[in-house]
């Protein structure tokens, strides 16, 4: 078979007119199928909403449930629990588990107290003799014994060796032989010590009394008193120190009073430490007793306090006492304030309250109490210390 010789292929070049009208045509036809995707995709979305509930409606398709239709945010965050039998990848067959019930947290009182203490009057720490006359007439059921060592005005009864708490001795005695004395008893010894109730300190050094703005004179009270201040560091500082040595002398009780602030008049408060009357004040006292604990590590303490304070509001000494560590909340009591033991027996949550009364109005069956014993006159007193 003879094959036809295959004839030689012409090219032929095309003009710049025949090039720039094949782009362009095929740039249209391009951008054409582009808007006509984009009109056919907007009528079929506007169109295809009612066509399909038009065939839900008339039950052709099934309409799909809620689940279906919650988006895939909220099923992803809500995690559905495994259906009973079904397995884990592991194989293991998970728990049931519960949904959690939320029940009411139950408040625990404070744990009781149990405190029958008597304390002593001042004129017992004159001697060693008036002190052991004055044991004398505690009751046998006595579990503590206070010993007053820092009295309201400041006077402190026994033989301090601090420098700067001379001018304040009332009483010679040794502190160790209060503490060995009392402690022969069977009781336990207290270390009472009145803190901010204090004249003779602050009148002696100017820098642990409130001070006025401007002048820095010392400021005094409507009847001419100074007072310390809890805000001086002076003040703690001696304070802290009396503490030490009651626990160096073997005290391992102590109770701190007279945590209170002066009812500083309106025309006075301008010119004064804003401190004075500010709503968190109570924190000077907190950290002022926290300071005499440093002192004292070995000593266990408790703070008293004046009920008929708490019944005018005067509530800073138990907010900082709520504040501390400490063994209980004393709460004195006296004829302004006795018909209202049940509210100042509740005056805490977090410590239990003993009620402190004068010896002549303990009431009968109290159990947990301490009373102050009465008052010696300087007749009797000579008399025990002979």
């Amino acid at each position: 078979m003879k094959l036809k010789p295959k004839g030689r292929k012409i090219y032929r070049e095309k003009s710049r007119f025949e090039r720039l009208r094949a782009f362009w045509s095929n740039t249209g036809a391009v951008v054409g199928t582009v808007v006509l995707i984009a009109v056919l995709g907007f009528v079929g979305y506007s169109a295809g909403g009612p066509v399909l509930r038009f065939l839900q409606d008339k039950e052709i398709i099934a309409k799909p449930n809620a689940s279906s239709e919650a988006p895939e945010s909220s099923v992803s965050e809500q995690t559905e629990p495994p259906e009973s039998g079904a397995e884990s990848e592991n194989g293991e067959i998970p728990a049931e588990t519960e949904p959690a019930q939320t029940e009411p947290v139950a408040v625990e009182p404070p744990a009781q107290i149990t405190m029958r203490g008597y304390q002593l009057p001042t004129s017992a720490l004159a001697t060693k003799t008036a002190l052991e006359a004055a044991l004398l007439q505690v009751p046998e059921g006595a579990t503590h014994i206070l010993v007053p060592l820092k009295v309201k005005g400041g006077g402190l009864y026994y033989a301090t060796k601090l420098e700067d708490g001379i001018k304040a001795v009332q009483a010679a005695m040794p502190l160790e032989s209060v503490y060995e004395t009392i402690k022969t008893r069977g009781a336990e010894p207290v270390a009472v010590i009145n803190t901010l109730e204090d004249q003779i300190y602050p009148l002696n050094y100017q820098d642990a009394s409130y001070r006025m703005a401007g002048s820095g004179a010392r400021w005094m009270d409507p009847s001419g008193a100074v007072w310390m201040s809890p805000f001086s560091g002076l003040a703690v500082d001696y304070l802290s120190n009396i503490a030490k040595e009651a626990n160096d002398a073997g005290f391992r009780s102590i109770l701190c009073e007279g945590l209170v602030y002066p009812d500083f008049p309106a025309a006075d408060v301008n010119n004064l430490d804003s401190r004075c009357t500010a709503p968190d004040r109570y924190t000077s006292l907190v950290k002022l007793v926290e300071s005499m604990q440093q002192a004292a590590p070995e000593a266990e303490f408790f703070i008293r306090i004046d009920g008929l304070d708490v019944l005018t509001n005067r509530m800073d000494a138990v907010t900082a006492a709520d504040q501390l560590e400490i063994g209980a909340l004393l709460v004195g009591v006296n004829a302004a304030s006795r018909d209202n033991t049940d509210i100042l027996r509740g005056i805490s949550s977090v410590h239990p309250c003993v009620l402190s009364w004068e010896e002549a109005d303990l009431p009968a069956g109290e159990e947990s109490f301490t009373v102050t014993l009465k008052t010696e006159t300087k007749k009797e007193a000579a008399e025990a210390a002979e």
